[in-house]
């Protein structure tokens, strides 16, 4: 089901979500993007017949650690084995603390617009998923979260 609502980079669709905004909070683990134990099974979204796909990943994130330390890590995935070992990030964009990050900058809540496509090489990935990695910068301090929705915006063709 489409939802015609333009959000200044395509036409949002309700399919093409990755996470579950209502529990999109991560807490100082590696996995499924929208987990805080185990046990969530990550969204796939399924291109088919294993043909190139094109778009924008729009990740929004409304809060995230920025303590020393803090990194969190987004990624888009494909597979064409469904996630058993056959894996590649086909986009990452890193946030948190300035010290821990490329550019000496923290990044943190926003929009950001990231082009993907799901070929790398001469390989078409036909499935993709939103996975996360968020470290623990120490036992002693608060612990390091983000909270956000990812989604897809694929180019029409």
């Amino acid at each position: 089901m489409e939802i015609n609502v333009q959000n200044g980079v395509g036409v949002y669709d309700a399919n093409m979500v990755l996470n579950d905004a209502s529990a999109d909070s991560v807490t100082s683990t590696t996995g499924v993007v929208g987990t805080t134990g185990t046990g969530k099974v990550a969204t796939v979204r399924d291109f088919g017949a294993k043909v190139r796909a094109d778009g924008n990943l729009v990740i929004v994130v409304s809060a995230n650690s920025v303590i020393p330390g803090a990194k969190q890590t987004i990624k888009l995935q494909g597979s064409n084995d469904g996630f058993v070992g056959d894996i590649v990030d086909l986009v990452t964009k890193e946030f948190g603390d300035a010290a821990d990050l490329p550019g000496n900058v923290d990044i943190g809540p926003g929009k950001y617009v990231i082009p993907y496509s799901n070929v790398v090489g001469a390989t078409a990935y036909q499935k993709v998923r939103a996975w996360s990695v968020v470290n623990e910068p120490s036992p002693n301090s608060p612990a390091n979260h983000i909270t956000h929705i990812t989604y897809l915006v694929p180019n029409n063709r």
